[in-house]
């Protein structure tokens, strides 16, 4: 559903599914009239139109997206924006234009359109703007850029008009960038909290919450991944430290595995798609830091060579792995209701993931490395889930 005039209600897709009820509608006055007729002589191809205002593009950039015409509903609402600034329907167009961008799997066009989107809210209505900046903090955690989502999440936490799903998604993106800065114990202990407070809310009040709860659950397990990273297998010579290291990582890993299935399960497209992409990456982490270790030391050059070659069998089981995973879930990706941008973006992950296999095999049969269908097994202690 997209904002029309006035942005009369919440969108309810892709990540801004509120469900405390549609937003309050500012009055903004009449709308401006007179706009410029734009005439084109023989037709204009974008439009269809001989002539064509602001309105008729705003029209039909709701009748694109509707259509899933999304390149032709970026361009229509792009167009509007260029060419009719004042338009009384900018607001809403800059809206549609982040959404369609962030449905075309364009995320950084998109961060900067709710960005804009934001600047624009702040002068008409204090809620839209803190929810643009929710969905521009979500964007930058999803490309990594943690610490740049800082700042839209405290200016978003600043709203007093908040709902309490909306408050809950504001304290998980500030833990997720709390971890980033490695504070893992304090963003785990928050995400537990939300999580406890869900599961609360729901009982109490007999009302479900699945995007929220969805969100707390991948980025437990993004946090696990991060733990995990921070782990470095630098003192391979210890073989009982890095027997204690390597058990610690993968017991991390096979957490935000089981954080991430879970987040799948509450089937919220704008999760679903992010989850299933982080769950065959997770085997790809754990082999990246094994084939980035140092070797031993007092190796000579030919022993040098074997270890390599011993070290890239052991870990093409993970490779394997992960490609199952990405076939895994795009055989589910109407069940679990993936949107087209993840979907491409998870074929685009085990195409990479199957040209390493061809690679790394060079078609020499069966790696040492064990079978697909195994899991990588902790050696040292477990963490606290």
């Amino acid at each position: 559903m997209f904002r029309t005039s006035l942005f009369a209600m919440l969108l309810l897709v892709t990540g801004c599914a509120h469900l405390g009820g549609p937003s309050p509608v500012p009055d903004f006055g009449p709308p401006v009239t007179g706009q410029a007729l734009h005439v084109v002589d023989g037709g204009d191809q974008l439009t269809g139109l001989d002539g064509y205002d602001g309105d008729d593009l705003f029209r039909l950039g709701g009748e694109a997206y509707d259509d899933g015409e999304l390149a032709r509903a970026a361009a229509l609402y792009e167009r509007l924006l260029a060419e009719y600034p004042d338009h009384p329907e900018r607001m809403p167009a800059t809206w549609n234009l982040a959404l369609v961008r962030e449905k075309q799997g364009d995320l950084e066009a998109s961060v900067e359109d709710y960005r804009a989107y934001a600047a624009l809210a702040d002068e008409a209505d204090e809620l839209e703007a803190a929810l643009a900046r929710i969905r521009e903090a979500t964007l930058l955690q999803h490309l990594g850029r943690y610490a740049e989502s800082s700042e839209a999440v405290e200016r978003a936490a600043g709203s007093e008009e908040l709902q309490i799903q909306e408050e809950w998604e504001v304290r998980i993106l500030r833990a997720m960038a709390q971890a980033a800065e490695g504070d893992f114990d304090v963003a785990e202990s928050e995400l537990d909290r939300v999580r406890l407070e869900i599961r609360r809310t729901t009982l109490r009040q007999d009302e479900r919450f699945p995007y929220q709860s969805a969100m707390v659950w991948y980025q437990a397990g993004q946090l696990y991944r991060m733990r995990a990273a921070a782990i470095t297998l630098e003192d391979v010579d210890d073989v009982e430290r890095l027997d204690a290291d390597l058990g610690e990582k993968a017991a991390l890993l096979l957490e935000a595995r089981t954080h991430l299935k879970r987040s799948i399960t509450h089937i919220v497209p704008a999760w679903t798609g992010p989850a299933a992409l982080a769950l065959g990456a997770v085997y790809q982490d754990f082999r990246s830091d094994l084939l980035s270790a140092p070797q031993p030391s007092g190796l000579d050059e030919d022993q040098a060579a074997v270890y390599d070659e011993l070290l890239a069998e052991r870990t093409f089981q993970f490779l394997e792995k992960a490609a199952v995973d990405y076939r895994d879930v795009l055989s589910l990706s109407e069940t679990i209701q993936m949107e087209d941008a993840w979907i491409a973006a998870v074929q685009q992950a085990l195409d990479a993931c199957e040209q390493e296999l061809d690679a790394t095999a060079l078609g020499e049969g069966v790696p040492l490395g064990g079978r697909a269908d195994e899991e990588p097994r902790p050696v040292g202690p477990r963490p606290r889930p």
